[in-house]
C-alpha cells in the first residue's frame, strides 16, 4: 500500500500548476497559525505538554517559544536543497481513498491480450486487489513547497491517531513511525518516478528539434 501511495504523491509532483511558485508555504502556515493562537484566552499562557511526550519535549512551551522555532526553521529552509514541487501538504490517512466501486480498478490482461489470438480466450475482466487505484483528496493546503516537506509529513502522519474523542483530539504515536528503511524506501520510488518523467519530457523536446 505504501509503494502505491508514493506513486500517486509522485503524479502531484510531476504537475505544472499556474499559481505562485515560492516555496514559502511552510513559515507563512506557521506564522498565520501561531498569530490566531496568539488571539485565543489561553494563547498568553505557557502551554503544558503531557507526561508521556516528555522524553522528547520540554515540560512546557510558550508561544514565545513557537515563534522562536519559527524563525530558526525559516534560517534552515533557505539552505534546502529539496527540490521544489507542486505538494499537497496534508498527506495523511484521511485524504487517502480507495472508491467503492472500483477496488483493485486495474484489470487484468485476458490471455488473448497476453498471447494474441492464439492463446485461450477469457471474456471475463479481473481486478486484481493488489494493485489499488487510489485517490488524494483535500487539496487545500496545496501549494509549490519543498518536496521533502511532503515526504516527511506523510511519514509523521503514520503516527499520529486522530480518533480520539478529548482534546486536542489526537494523540501521537511513536512506535508507528515508519523504519528509516521504509522512509528511504518511499522517498526512491518517489524520486525514480520524477527523474523518469524529466528524462521523457527531455527526449520528446529532443524528438521535435
Amino acid at each position: 500500500m505504501a509503494n502505491k501511495i508514493s506513486k500517486r504523491l509522485a503524479r502531484v509532483h510531476q504537475l505544472d500548476v499556474p499559481i505562485w511558485k515560492e516555496p514559502d508555504y511552510i513559515c507563512d502556515a506557521l506564522d498565520r497559525w501561531l498569530n490566531q493562537l496568539r488571539l485565543t484566552p489561553s494563547g498568553s499562557s505557557d502551554f503544558i505538554m503531557p507526561q508521556k511526550y516528555l522524553e522528547w519535549a520540554p515540560e512546557k512551551i510558550s508561544c514565545d517559544d513557537l515563534l522562536h522555532e519559527i524563525e530558526n526553521l525559516r534560517s534552515l529552509i533557505v539552505h534546502s536543497q529539496s527540490l521544489v514541487t507542486f505538494c499537497h501538504n496534508d498527506l495523511q490517512e484521511g485524504n487517502i481513498l480507495l472508491p467503492k466501486g472500483s477496488s483493485g480498478n486495474i484489470r487484468l490482461q485476458s490471455s488473448t491480450e497476453v498471447y494474441g489470438d492464439g492463446g485461450q480466450s477469457n471474456s471475463l475482466s479481473a481486478f486484481n486487489p493488489m494493485d489499488l487505484r487510489l485517490v488524494l483528496i483535500d487539496f487545500e493546503y496545496a501549494s509549490y513547497n519543498y518536496r521533502g516537506f511532503d515526504f516527511a509529513n506523510h511519514f509523521v502522519e503514520y503516527s499520529i491517531n486522530y480518533d480520539v474523542d478529548h482534546a486536542p483530539f489526537y494523540e501521537i504515536l511513536p512506535e508507528r513511525f515508519p523504519t528509516e528503511e521504509q522512509c528511504s524506501s518511499l522517498c526512491i520510488v518517489m524520486s525514480a518516478r520524477r527523474i523518469l518523467r524529466f528524462r521523457k519530457n527531455n527526449y520528446m523536446k529532443e524528438g521535435k528539434r
